[in-house]
């Protein structure tokens, strides 16, 4: 972490702690729907793929 990083933090503790908790919340989201979709998707394909088989 920067120094200019450090004083922000510092400076707005509170604010800053609820603000980054957040933004990693909120990451963390949108990688969990990513994968989610993705896995989906690969479950479809995976089982189209199956019927065409039989």
């Amino acid at each position: 972490m920067s120094i200019f990083g450090l004083a922000f933090v510092n400076k707005k503790s509170e604010e800053s702690t609820i603000f980054t908790y957040f933004s990693i919340l909120q990451a963390f989201s949108e990688l969990f729907i990513a994968i989610s979709d993705c896995e989906f998707w690969l479950v479809c394909i995976y089982s189209n793929s199956h019927k065409n088989h039989k």
